[in-house]
């Protein structure tokens, strides 16, 4: 009989747990690829992280912008208020300045008012030799006459001299009270 020689099968080693090689080549490759997929992935998440970061860190600047432009309204704000209250505050000091004006000039009127009723009573009757001269108002005396009789009428009315007017120690003092403030609005 002829003996027939087979070829000889090539056998992969076997893996101590029984499974051929082959088989962990494969499973290698796939954890591999599977590594390689996870790397790229976090990869990607890193980009995106990091835009992430960059728009925080952009809404923060826009943030802090935000609340000091805030701040700036706010304090503007409260600025305008606190002149609004001086300007009304001013407003209210000038209308009682006003009315204080407004009494005082009624009062230095009523004082000149008085100076030439008095300055009237103490001028003596025109003589008949001086009427040529022409009749002289007793009512409208020049600005020059007119100071100069009220400082020496008023003078000696105060000081209760001789060539002063007879007032009585209430008179002299309103009257007094009254030169003061005409002397304090100049």
């Amino acid at each position: 009989m002829k003996n027939d020689k087979q070829s000889p099968v090539r056998v992969l080693p076997a893996h101590p747990a029984g499974r051929p090689m082959s088989f962990f080549k494969k499973r290698e490759a796939e954890v591999l690829k599977q590594s390689l997929d996870a790397v790229a992935r976090i990869d990607r998440l890193d980009e995106v992280v990091r835009d992430k970061d960059e728009q925080i860190v952009s809404l923060n600047r826009m943030l802090c912008d935000t609340i000091a432009e805030r701040d700036a309204a706010l304090r503007e704000a409260e600025a305008l208020q606190q002149l609004h209250r001086v300007n009304a505050q001013l407003r209210n000091e000038n209308t009682q300045l006003m009315a204080q004006l407004q009494s005082c000039e009624a009062l230095i009127e009523q004082l000149n008012l008085r100076i030439r009723a008095f300055e009237v009573e103490r001028e003596p009757a025109p003589s008949v030799g001086s009427e040529s001269n022409g009749p002289r108002s007793l009512y409208a005396p020049s600005v020059g006459a007119r100071s100069a009789r009220y400082s020496g009428s008023l003078a000696g009315s105060l000081s209760g001299g001789a060539s002063g007017l007879r007032l009585a120690p209430s008179e002299r003092a309103r009257m007094h009270d009254v030169a003061t403030r005409a002397m304090l609005l100049k």
